[in-house]
């Protein structure tokens, strides 16, 4: 069944966008057919097969709001488009969407990815082994592809120099710097609730700290994937303790944006919160949420140059839609 891209709920300039890459698109590089509609009534939609883009501008809105009251497809169906002139977090948290892609960050791979991501099933996501979610975003021949399995005692603040100095080499020099950052960060969350079972409250109130050294036990094992192509690099973490949610994500993410009408985030003195919104500003930001099972989070970001900051962008994939 061909699959469809839908844009009639979004922006003239979303559409635009959208039809642009779209037709620079190589339909024999996917498995599966696809068309893209930029008109459609509700009434002739159904619910499979289908991705929708929208936006939360003035001239959308209300046809967004319908949809997802009458027609309620899917939340890994709805793709919200954001952009700095326009409050989308409030449709997010209505309908509980996280799916957000900046309009900045809406380029070919990421487009292409999104396709795959939705309308391609694959069995590999369930691999203990992790960072399969980063395959749909890299169809292109690897330059790097590695697997790592964190164990025993380590120290996260010289962890990422020792563990991944291989991986470090192969990057662009002037990537190399930000590339340890977002892995730092990645996986001192994953040490943090994956390991530790340092509670989202403790973190939030500052009450616990992840320390100078951490021991994974047997069964707790962390799963790091690196990969790169000639243009991105994607980092994947996968811990077992499977505590993070959607509205927590979502939650952090809003409360350390400026929103259309503040001058300060809500968030400015939390203790937690911060290294999420830097990662999902430097690019796309991708969830694998099993709850109480795994928690997989991953990061694609340019491999050529320091990316530049834009809104934020994330993806997110749940056991259970």
């Amino acid at each position: 069944m061909t699959k469809k891209i839908i844009t009639h709920f979004c922006s003239p300039e979303v559409q635009n966008k959208i039809f642009e890459l779209y037709n620079s698109l190589a339909p024999n590089r996917f498995p599966f057919d696809f068309e893209l509609i930029q008109s459609i009534r509700l009434t002739e939609l159904t619910d499979s097969d289908c991705l929708f883009f929208v936006t939360t501008d003035d001239s959308s809105i209300d046809d967004v709001r319908n949809l997802l009251n009458r027609k309620t497809p899917k939340k890994r169906q709805i793709v919200i488009v954001s952009s700095d002139k326009n409050n989308y977090f409030d449709l997010a948290f209505e309908y509980g969407i996280s799916n957000i892609i900046s309009i900045k960050n809406l380029r070919e791979p990421i487009f292409s990815g999104i396709l795959r991501s939705v309308f391609q099933n694959t069995d590999q996501q369930n691999s203990r082994l992790g960072g399969y979610i980063l395959d749909p975003f890299f169809p292109r021949a690897l330059t790097l592809d590695k697997h790592h399995t964190l164990s025993g005692k380590v120290e996260p603040n010289s962890l990422i120099k020792k563990a991944f100095s291989d991986s470090i080499e192969q990057l662009n020099q002037s990537v190399r710097y930000t590339f340890m950052i977002n892995c730092h960060e990645l996986i001192s969350n994953a040490l943090a609730y994956g390991v530790r079972g340092i509670t989202p409250h403790d973190r939030d109130v500052n009450i616990a700290q992840l320390g100078s050294e951490v021991e994974i036990p047997a069964g707790k094992e962390i799963q790091v994937r690196i990969i790169a192509d000639s243009d991105n690099y994607g980092i994947s973490v996968k811990d077992f303790g499977g505590t993070l949610t959607k509205n927590r994500i979502l939650d952090k993410i809003r409360r350390q944006s400026v929103g259309i009408g503040e001058t300060v985030q809500l968030g400015l003195e939390d203790f937690t919160g911060r290294g999420l919104i830097i990662l999902s500003k430097h690019g796309l930001l991708l969830f694998s949420l099993k709850p109480k099972i795994s928690t997989e989070v991953a990061l694609i970001c340019s491999a050529r140059e320091i990316p530049k900051i834009a809104n934020f962008s994330i993806l997110t994939i749940e056991d259970k839609w």
